[in-house]
């Protein structure tokens, strides 16, 4: 008791002296300094952070003396930094070049986790993905980030396929007068204008390709950094801090705005830009401005990969080092005696209550190792609650979380998306023969080769029994009929020495304005039922008329593409002869006009027939007795199909469909690529 006693005497004496190191040393206002802010674009919303510190003094707390400047003319603002015209400037993630370019440049906060980069196009332009670009005409701003190439290289298009006219002064005007296919714009911005002046539109986003880069990154120069740390620290911290009153109070930072800097700009556009640029400051993820080496790191990179800069990535001096001064001292000096004081009370009250701690940590240690259980346990059920067990994809229930997000997606950024349901010809009849561990291993197998043909964005489940589903982001109905073709062939190649040959019927659908997944699923399985009518193991899209869409039309792509160029001209002609046939529907020409059309297309094809049966009679193909027989029993089915049409009971759609689709595409993606493969001494795929 007496020793207690002493210790709380001695505290009560050591108290005053403690409180008084804790007690913040007071120092004179200093005069305010002169410091600059070179701004890379006109005033908007997206510099409402400074605006806000310079407004709410934050600026003049640090005793700094704050001018915003805004871009004026093409020369970046670091290009300003560092020629002295600025003590600080905003640029784009393309600041890592010029470190790496060795010149003096310093990162101070990224305000954007994620960049506003992206390509805009009209809704009407037919391009969904940077594939698409192929071809096209884009213009691209002398500021482009890398993070658009470095997607367009992920997705295997090379700039030089890619028109690039010359950067106009308003390249939203070219966009809608499509003088230009797409846009390199920011997501803040020129969305607002195509909104305003009532042209639909479509963004293609890096973020959705996986790529990341810093936007909007606080900068200075070496030498201001070491010469004056404090004062640059000082500005960075109370810029982060107007920031966060900017996204806290976004209607005080847009009224600001228009009384100050842009009383051009409407609250309803700098609203949308607020809103915009609050998902990619992500203010409730991370702290506004934070940065991290390795994804610089993975920047620097990228623009190795693009042949835009050299290796290897130093960051030591493109960082702002920790802050060693005095004032950082004194602060742990504070914080020390502030523990030690802690450390005294505490050491006090455990002498008192250690029992009670040993008994209270074992406790928690025997509630933490029963709570690791339990998650492991969760961990455990919700991977079952989602694989199929035997064929190890998703099942129902994961499928139709998985589609659900991915309908609102592709309706929030108008992409298109595309399903695919099949399931295994006769496989009542491979159960009953064979025995179900026969059926559930060729179920796995099939499972296996199918799940190596789709992207890793793609979703797969077995939807029931014999029955799987496939949803395919960012995918039309003729690529994804054209996926589930190649499907067909490949489950086709499933051998069993017990059950032969195994096929499959394949159901295409794409998404509608009104759709749900279970109107989606309907109108697949349809297709997928007249499939399995129609004799099984083929594909089958939507109807062109539930969908409400055009009809089936050929485009000639590198698929069809088999390296004999004989068989490829053939083919380029009845692709063009059977387009035609759906011009002349889809423009309600005469009757005896389209009757012309059509006979002329299957004339053309007997010839293509009889000419190739000769090519493959002097190539002594193996199989060319099967393959006259396919030929004979496509054109008997279109001439019976062509007498249903002139006769009534068959519309002109379903005629067209068929000669388009039976006739022409799958025997060309099929039977005539094995010959095209014999004919060039390639083992068949």
């Amino acid at each position: 008791m007496h020793c207690v006693a002493d210790r709380a005497v001695v505290l009560r004496r050591l108290l005053p002296l403690l409180l008084l190191c804790l007690t913040p040393v007071s120092t004179p206002a200093l005069a305010e300094q002169a410091v600059r802010l070179q701004l890379h674009w006109q005033h908007q919303f997206q510099f409402a952070g400074y605006y806000m510190a310079l407004a709410k003094g934050f600026y003049r707390d640090a005793g700094l003396d704050v001018t915003i400047v805004e871009a004026q003319a093409a020369t970046p603002a670091e290009e300003e930094v560092l020629a002295g015209r600025a003590d600080f400037g905003i640029a784009g993630s393309g600041l890592i070049l010029e470190h790496q370019k060795g010149r003096p440049v310093v990162a101070l906060a990224a305000i954007m986790q994620t960049s506003p980069q992206m390509w805009l196009v009209r809704a009407d332009s037919g391009i969904f993905t940077p594939r698409d670009l192929a071809g096209r005409s884009v213009m691209l701003s002398t500021s482009a980030g890398a993070e658009l190439m470095t997607v367009l290289r992920q997705e295997g298009v090379e700039l030089g396929r890619i028109k690039l006219p010359p950067l106009t002064r308003n390249g939203i005007d070219d966009l809608i007068a499509r003088r230009i296919d797409a846009l390199g714009a920011y997501v803040s911005s020129e969305p607002f204008t195509l909104r305003q002046r009532g042209v639909n539109y479509r963004i293609i986003s890096p973020r959705d390709y996986g790529v990341h880069f810093y936007s909007d990154v606080l900068m200075t120069r070496a030498d201001l950094a070491r010469r004056d740390p404090e004062m640059v620290r000082a500005f960075t911290a109370a810029s982060l801090r107007g920031w966060q009153a900017a996204l806290a109070d976004p209607e005080t930072a847009i009224a600001l705005i228009r009384e100050r800097y842009a009383p051009q700009l409407s609250a309803e556009h700098l609203r949308f830009e607020a809103e915009t640029l609050h998902k990619l400051i992500m203010p409730e993820l991370m702290p506004i401005g934070e940065m991290n080496r390795s994804r610089w790191e993975f920047i620097a990179n990228s623009y190795i990969k693009l042949g835009m800069t050299q290796g290897p990535v130093k960051l030591d001096d493109f960082l702002l080092p920790e802050d060693n001064g005095a004032a950082e001292r004194q602060r742990i000096v504070q914080i020390a005696v502030g523990a030690l004081l802690l450390i005294l009370l505490v050491s006090a009250a455990a002498l008192r209550y250690a029992r009670l701690s040993r008994a209270l940590r074992r406790e928690i240690e025997l509630r933490s190792a029963r709570e690791r259980e339990l998650r492991a346990a969760n961990a455990e059920l919700e991977q079952l609650a989602m694989i199929d067990q035997l064929t190890g994809c998703w099942n129902r229930h994961k499928m139709e979380e998985f589609a659900a997000a991915e309908i609102v997606r592709a309706r929030r950024y108008q992409q298109p998306l595309a399903l695919i349901i099949f399931d295994v010809d006769h496989f009542k009849r491979i159960n009953d023969r064979h025995g179900h561990p026969q059926g559930d291993a060729i179920l796995d197998d099939i499972a296996r080769r199918v799940q190596g043909r789709l992207r890793d964005g793609d979703g797969f489940a077995r939807w029931g029994g014999e029955e799987f589903l496939i949803m395919l982001p960012c995918t039309g109905l003729d690529e994804a009929s054209l996926l589930a073709e190649q499907l067909r062939l490949l489950i086709g190649s499933v051998r069993s020495l017990e059950v032969g040959a195994v096929s499959a019927s394949f159901g295409v659908a794409s998404l509608h304005a009104d759709d749900t997944l279970e109107k989606l699923v309907k109108r697949a399985d349809a297709a997928l039922y007249r499939a399995k009518a129609s004799g099984r193991n083929q594909v089958e899209r939507e109807d062109a008329r539930s969908a409400g869409g055009p009809l089936f039309r050929l485009s000639w792509n590198e698929n069809f593409a088999f390296g004999v160029s004989e068989l490829e001209h053939e083919h380029r002609q009845l692709f063009t002869l059977s387009n035609a046939v759906v011009d002349a529907i889809e423009e309600n020409r005469p009757t005896e006009e389209i009757q012309n059309i059509i006979n002329n297309l299957l004339t053309e094809t007997a010839s293509h027939f009889a000419t190739e049966e000769r090519d493959m009679a002097a190539a002594c193909y193996p199989r060319r007795e099967e393959h006259a027989a396919t030929h004979q029993l496509l054109l008997e089915e279109a001439q019976q199909r062509f007498a249903a049409w002139q006769a009534g009971s068959l519309s002109a759609e379903d005629l067209a469909n068929y000669l388009l689709r039976s006739l022409l595409a799958r025997h060309i993606v099929s039977a005539d690529r094995h010959y095209a493969q014999y004919r060039l001494g390639l083992p068949e795929s």
